[in-house]
């Protein structure tokens, strides 16, 4: 670092020993402030320094937190999809061996799977839903001596009625009726009476 001196030179004439002493001592005074002064400053510059060491490691911190919450929500999320697709297959699963139950043979049992399908996508029904009242009926309907197609038309009537209920949601609608399939077959006419 470059120093700039003041020289200042004072010609005095006489011999006061107490003006040349007060000259020295303030001399030196002002060589021990200059001298302070750089201390003092290559201190502050060794503060900035470390004030800015400091952001930069407070700046990466904030960054590795971010990377490590963004990984954590993302694991989180395919978690939770992966989950639902389990459900899902879990769900289907199970409505394929209530069919299994409630058919005889492949043939019938591909036939409720590709009609109660359709029903549910025509009148906007969850398949299991769809599935599980079938099921139910399909046992009652063979005994009566009725074939698959019957208990199939039984099951989009009952569901087609329950979405034409006013005044509440479709889908507490045909869960309702969809627990209750009894009440609804009593109370259909009989043929021939």
């Amino acid at each position: 670092m470059a120093t700039n001196r003041i020289s200042i030179l004072v010609a005095l004439e006489g011999a006061d020993e107490g003006l040349k002493r007060a000259l020295t001592s303030a001399e030196k005074s002002l060589g021990e402030l200059a001298s302070t002064a750089k201390t003092a400053g290559d201190k502050a510059a060794a503060g900035m320094a470390e004030v800015k060491a400091g952001m930069s490691a407070f700046s990466e911190q904030v960054a590795s937190a971010k990377t490590q919450l963004l990984a954590f929500l993302s694991i989180n999320w395919a978690a939770g999809k992966a989950q639902e697709v389990i459900q899902i297959a879990d769900a289907w699963a199970m409505m394929s061996a209530r069919l299994k139950l409630a058919t005889a043979g492949q043939q019938e049992f591909t036939t409720a799977q590709r009609e109660l399908f359709a029903i549910a996508q025509r009148i906007g029904v969850p398949i299991q839903e769809t599935a599980t009242l079938y099921g139910r009926l399909q046992a009652a309907v063979r005994m009566l001596g009725g074939e698959q197609k019957d208990a199939l038309a039984i099951t989009e009537k009952h569901f087609a009625g329950a979405s034409t209920v006013r005044g509440v949601g479709h889908g507490s609608a045909v869960r309702t009726l969809a627990v209750r399939p009894g009440a609804r077959l009593r109370s259909a006419p009989r043929g021939g009476v």
